[in-house]
């Protein structure tokens, strides 16, 4: 999104967010810290905006939006090296969507807000941390948020981009694990969809993307590294008992062997 930067808001706020005369600096991490991404996806709103004109903002699609929002977060962590320890595992949370957008990093501890800020300006390594399917959930929330706010375009440009980026590339093993769960998003993606085309009403829209979400956290969790079921703890469990009966054998046949020698 660089090239529509250059065009509508560095003859403002810099080539590199440095600011101006005309507008304030982009590149002021204390200051950027005070604003989410959803802050400054609103700023380029031209129904909320009461800053920019219709020409800077008034053709935007919200995808644009979005992605000059994001565009406009790396300027304050340009070119800086990542935090030294690993919050991205830590603390997953950090990273999750909705809340990566929505949280302004002012309001987190200092480390926090350190991590939050490097990786809002290095979104195309968030992407390789987060499973597809949380991802597709967290984009799902983001897209009821714009259509609640009257964003139709916005929410079905982020529908479809949950299923193709989150939902499609792990269909074929989510069908292995459980076809009926399967078939029953594909109606869910289809429903959604055409509620949001064929303008049905929000009750039903809203209704839809919830079920969806909720269907695909448990997609998500048949997809997770199973757990140690009930037959592999007694398998361990025996495996335990036979290495502890194995030692007392030893122990008794040493401590015989002792005596006798006695």
């Amino acid at each position: 999104m660089m090239p529509v930067y250059q065009q509508r808001c560095a003859i403002c706020h810099g080539v590199d967010g440095e600011g101006s005369n005309e507008g304030p600096a982009l590149n002021d991490l204390e200051r950027m810290a005070g604003f989410s991404l959803y802050d400054l996806y609103n700023t380029l709103d031209p129904e909320t905006d009461s800053i920019h004109t219709v020409d800077i903002d008034g053709d935007l699609t919200g995808l644009q939006r979005w992605a000059l929002a994001v565009t406009v977060a790396a300027f304050p962590v340009a070119n800086q090296l990542p935090p030294s320890s690993d919050l991205a595992t830590r603390y997953p949370g950090l990273l999750g969507l909705p809340g990566m957008a929505t949280t302004k990093p002012a309001e987190l501890d200092p480390t926090l807000q350190q991590a939050l800020m490097w990786w809002r300006g290095n979104p195309h390594l968030v992407r390789t941390l987060i499973p597809p399917l949380i991802s597709a959930i967290g984009l799902l929330q983001l897209a009821e948020t714009d259509y609640r706010g009257g964003d139709i375009t916005a929410a079905y440009g982020k529908l479809m981009l949950a299923y193709r980026d989150g939902y499609r590339p792990l269909r074929q093993e989510l069908l292995i694990r459980d076809r009926v769960l399967v078939e029953q998003l594909q109606v869910q993606w289809q429903q959604l969809r055409g509620g949001l085309i064929g303008g049905a009403s929000s009750t039903e829209v809203i209704a839809a993307f919830q079920n969806l979400r909720a269907d695909l956290n448990l997609a998500h969790s048949k997809l997770e590294p199973p757990a140690m079921g009930e037959e592999r703890y007694l398998w361990t469990a025996a495996l335990f008992a036979l290495a502890i009966g194995l030692g007392a054998l030893l122990w008794w046949g040493l401590r015989r062997q002792k005596r006798t020698r006695l």
